[in-house]
């Protein structure tokens, strides 16, 4: 499939370049708002290695870290459940188009890449494991506005897309629809260090396969890894 050898070949690209550097932090972002309504994020490319799928995993490890910080705190239980509900959102909405998800989800935000003064800002910081792995690092206001964790995760994500080609966005997409599967089992307690460690890097890995239409582009289904696996463990002739 094309979309398995494009994420192959960035892997493969960024792995060689990255091997021969000493390899820490990849990629920071700023997400920055003055009133909990209008975001502006500024990215900063740490390594001259860094490739555009590093921002994929910015996003995933993203959502996860801000989960682990709301942990079971109940004065942000609603903040929390709101985050989940917008990573279902995306993981199920077309991200190749680049349309505004904003608008797709309908949140009273705007999103910007112009810096704001008074700002409280969320920095995160994806740092490389090894070609499988990426960590992540965040700093934290000690005072943000009621949904500033789940509306900066979004805005990550809107101001990412323009840095992603086709191949990525649904790469992004399918790890997200795949971060909501986990989230949603009770194996996966988003409080836990076992989910920070292991859920991006399985949403990542088993993303949820985007299936388009040759002709319009348009997505006919999001399928799991396991439904274009034969019972030989093949995948079927028809899937391309």
């Amino acid at each position: 499939m094309k979309w398995v050898l494009g994420i192959a070949a960035a892997l493969v690209a960024a792995y060689w370049v990255l091997r021969r550097r000493a390899v820490g932090n990849l990629l920071e972002a700023r997400i920055s708002t003055p009133d909990g309504l209008h975001y502006s994020v500024e990215f900063v490319e740490l390594h001259a290695g860094a490739q555009p799928v590093e921002y994929v995993w910015l996003c995933i490890l993203l959502a996860a870290k801000l989960l682990y910080n709301m942990g079971n705190d109940h004065k942000q239980a609603d903040a929390k459940v709101h985050l989940l509900w917008l990573i279902t959102i995306l993981g199920g909405t077309d991200l190749s188009r680049g349309s505004s998800l904003v608008d797709a989800t309908l949140e009273p935000i705007e999103v910007s890449d112009r810096p704001t003064q008074g700002s409280k800002t969320v920095i995160a910081k994806v740092a490389y494991v090894d070609p499988m792995l990426r960590r992540i690092r965040t700093a934290i206001p000690w005072v943000w506005f009621e949904y500033q964790f789940p509306h900066s995760f979004l805005a990550v994500v809107q101001a990412s897309l323009p840095r992603l080609d086709g191949i990525l966005r649904d790469r992004l997409q399918g790890a997200l629809a795949k971060m909501a599967e986990l989230y949603e089992s009770e194996e996966w307690d988003t409080a836990s260090l076992k989910s920070l460690a292991q859920v991006p890097s399985l949403a990542f890995w088993e993303a949820r396969i985007i299936v388009r239409d040759d002709a319009s582009g348009e997505i006919k289904s999001i399928l799991s890894r396991e439904s274009l696996v034969g019972s030989s463990g093949h995948r079927p002739d028809i899937v391309e």
